[in-house]
């Protein structure tokens, strides 16, 4: 009767092409692949930009592989265990999962997540049976220069102001503010500190804070109350604009703000030449979807997202 190998997981390097990396990015959609594996090489040259390969060995066969990410703002994004070709056990996933999270939490992150794509049912019962939980669905959308406003829109009664770094903790107040009752993704408020939250926004993309905007109401005291904010950032190397986060807060909403705060995002897009402006939001966020939709935008995606806190 042959002995199984008792198995050994250990962090390999990061380099592109080895056995163990393109056995761990096989989570990546096919169609996806190329794009995904040159965003990971813009993303790991000089460094590994917190990322994490774990490998899993029997003996001296490769049997399983995981990928993760290190972000800021004490959370961390992986990619489902992959096993190789005639590995059933589904043991060694769960192992893989497990020490990565050790890891990951070793590093302080306190917030674990993955996107899957549909058909990955079999990734979905592997996170499952780890612990993780779908809240909601992201809908990716983008939206092309011809739909961009050619003038910036008005905002009568408002400021609109860049935000001041510095201020993370009045930042955070609002969008706490902002998230009550909420649509777009509603069950995920609390699983982090917002703080958190606006330190993990702020390494997106470029961050630059003149396309951070707070949204202020002018008092008739000329005072000013804060109502509402529009996160951007650029990347640069595909020539887009993302809009990271818009909220408005509860005393603001139905005037038409949430609405206006796109067409700024479309228009500042547009004066950095940006050939798209791309969001995500909850695929159940219908009012929202139809605002997008309206302004211009598509949808081209839809992924999963599971989490796992990992305090």
């Amino acid at each position: 009767m042959s002995v199984v190998p008792p198995l050994r997981i250990k962090s390999e390097s990061l380099n592109l092409g080895s056995g163990t990396l393109t056995l761990a990015m096989q989570c990546w959609p096919e169609a996806e692949r190329a794009a995904q594996l040159q965003s990971l090489q813009l993303l790991t040259q000089g460094d590994h930009s917190g990322f994490l390969l774990l490998a899993g060995w029997l003996g001296e066969s490769l049997a399983g592989a995981l990928l993760a990410q290190q972000i800021p703002g004490k959370a961390a994004t992986l990619w489902p265990a992959q096993l190789a070709e005639g590995v059933t056990d589904q043991g060694i996933a769960q192992a893989l999962l497990a020490a990565t999270e050790a890891h990951l939490a070793a590093g302080g992150a306190r917030l674990c997540q993955a996107l899957l794509s549909q058909g990955q049912e079999a990734a979905a019962r592997q996170l499952a049976d780890a612990g993780y939980h779908n809240p909601a669905n992201l809908l990716y959308m983008t939206c092309e220069p011809r739909h961009f406003p050619v003038e910036a829109p008005a905002f009568p009664g408002f400021l609109l102001r860049p935000f001041q770094p510095g201020q993370e903790a009045e930042l955070a107040a609002l969008i706490d503010e902002t998230y009550i009752e909420t649509r777009d993704c509603p069950s995920l408020n609390g699983i982090r500190n917002t703080r958190d939250v606006v330190a993990g926004y702020q390494h997106v993309g470029e961050f630059r804070p003149e396309r951070w905007l707070i949204l202020e109401r002018i008092r008739e005291d000329s005072s000013h109350q804060p109502a509402g904010c529009l996160l951007l950032a650029r990347h640069s190397a595909h020539e887009t604009m993302e809009l990271i986060y818009v909220g408005v807060a509860p005393a603001f909403r139905q005037q038409g703000l949430g609405r206006r705060l796109t067409q700024q995002a479309q228009w500042l897009a547009a004066q950095d030449q940006c050939e798209r402006l791309v969001l995500a939001v909850d695929a159940a966020n219908e009012p929202a979807i139809a605002m997008y939709s309206a302004a211009g935008f598509w949808a081209w995606g839809e992924r999963a997202i599971w989490v796992k806190s990992l305090a």
